[in-house]
């Protein structure tokens, strides 16, 4: 089980890092996320392929033996904890964000990266 959910966190970070860094403002609008320069989104899609690189390079064996080159569950753990908390905080504290669907979004993000900690802290 632990397999599947590291698969399944390289392709959440996968697949929203090739919408971050092809499609920056199409992507950042559909969110509801301000989208003055394509710069941030894509730096962020940058490092979620980072991420997703290094798990699937982990899971396909591509390290050496003994050694644990990815970030495995417990970097995925806190990967989440620290978006989600960062998201609250810009949410309910911060200058939130301006449109009634980026709000949405975000507390979507709150909730499913939440729950997602939880059934990782669960396989722990």
């Amino acid at each position: 089980m632990v397999t599947k959910l590291l698969w399944l966190e390289a392709g959440i970070c996968a697949g929203l890092a090739f919408l971050l860094l092809i499609f920056p403002h199409i992507f950042s609008r559909l969110l509801g996320w301000p989208a003055a320069s394509g710069y941030w989104p894509r730096l962020l899609g940058a490092l979620l392929a980072g991420v997703a690189i290094a798990t699937g390079a982990d899971q396909l064996g591509w390290t050496q033996p003994g050694s644990r080159g990815g970030v495995g569950l417990a970097g995925y753990i806190a990967i989440n904890i620290a978006l989600v908390f960062v998201l609250v905080s810009l949410l309910v504290v911060g200058e939130g964000l301006p449109t009634r669907r980026g709000r949405f979004f975000g507390w979507m993000s709150v909730i499913g990266f939440t729950l997602l900690a939880l059934v990782e802290i669960g396989h722990l």
